[in-house]
Formats: C-alpha cells, sequence, structure tokens
C-alpha cells in the first residue's frame, strides 16, 4: 500500500501495474489471519482477499521481471506450484459466489 490508499486503491493500483488493466469492479471477499512458520522463523502476516473482475482480452502481462506468463485456468485445473495459501483463499472467493 502507498501512503494514503484506500484497500481498494490499492487492489485496481496493483492490478493496473502488473496486468496492464483496469479492474471492472473490485469486492473484498475476506481477511485472513495467518500466523505460521516460515523455514524456522514464526511469521505473521494479514491478507485481504479481493475478487477482482478484468476483462479477460484486455489482461497483458505488464510486469515480466516478476512473471514469466499469464493464464486462465478453470478453479479444477491449476498449474503447479500453487502459492502456498492460493487454495485457501480461493474458498473465501467461491464461498461469497464473487466468481
Amino acid at each position: 500500500m502507498e501512503m494514503g490508499e484506500t484497500f481498494e486503491q490499492t487492489v485496481t493500483r496493483e492490478v493496473q501495474e502488473e496486468y496492464a488493466v483496469k479492474p471492472k469492479r473490485t469486492k473484498l471477499v475476506g481477511i485472513n489471519n495467518l500466523l505460521r512458520k516460515n523455514e524456522k522463523q514464526q511469521t505473521h502476516w494479514v491478507a485481504l482477499i479481493f475478487s477482482v473482475l478484468v476483462d479477460p482480452k484486455k489482461v497483458k502481462l505488464n510486469n515480466p521481471e516478476k512473471m514469466i506468463q499469464i493464464g486462465w485456468f478453470s478453479p479444477n485445473k491449476l498449474p503447479k506450484p500453487l502459492h502456498s495459501m492460493f487454495l485457501t483463499h480461493l474458498q473465501f472467493v467461491t464461498k461469497t459466489k464473487a466468481l
């Protein structure tokens, strides 16, 4: 987040920076408080989970130093490896029927 931004403004900016498209809609679908061990160190972070609707025809890879490719996948045919919290956070989205 940048100073003074709302959560929604941050999501919008990040989507524009990484995928070169402005979201049509953003919706906060959950908050996850994560306490876990990463290697030997305890970590604590809070995830604000948003669903974001974009025009898939306008999405492009806008940040090649962070990603080598992007794609569209159905929830039952996801690529691997996934972020360790991806499936947990996807449950927040599916429970709210945001997809």
